[in-house]
C-alpha cells in the first residue's frame, strides 16, 4: 500500500491506530531505506577504508610504544622489578 492508497482508506486504518502521522512516518522511513539501497557499495567501501586506517594508526601508535616507552620502562627492570613486571603484562595484548 502506498501514501495515496492510505490516505484513501484513513477512516478503515484508523481502526488499528494508524494516523495520518504514522502514514507520514513510515513514508519518511521509507523514503530513507530507499536512498540507501544503493549507497550500499560506497558505505561497504567506507568501512573497509575506515578498518584500514584505524589497522595503520594501531601499528604506529605500538611503533611509538616500542621505540620510545618500552625502552624508558629498562630502567625500571632491575630497580622495581614489580612495576616492570606489570607494565610488561599490560603491554600484552589479548586478542579474543
Amino acid at each position: 500500500m502506498n501514501k495515496a492508497q492510505a490516505n484513501e482508506n484513513m477512516e478503515a486504518l484508523a481502526e488499528f491506530g494508524v494516523t495520518p502521522d504514522v502514514i507520514t512516518e513510515l513514508t519518511s522511513s521509507v523514503d530513507d531505506f530507499n536512498a540507501l539501497i544503493g549507497k550500499t557499495r560506497t558505505i561497504l567501501s567506507q568501512k573497509y577504508a575506515a578498518l584500514n586506517t584505524i589497522e595503520e594508526l594501531f601499528d604506529e601508535g605500538n611503533q611509538i610504544l616500542k621505540l620510545n616507552l618500552d625502552n624508558s620502562m629498562l630502567i625500571y627492570r632491575k630497580s622495581q622489578t614489580e612495576f616492570y613486571q606489570r607494565y610488561q603484562s599490560a603491554r600484552n595484548i589479548i586478542d579474543n
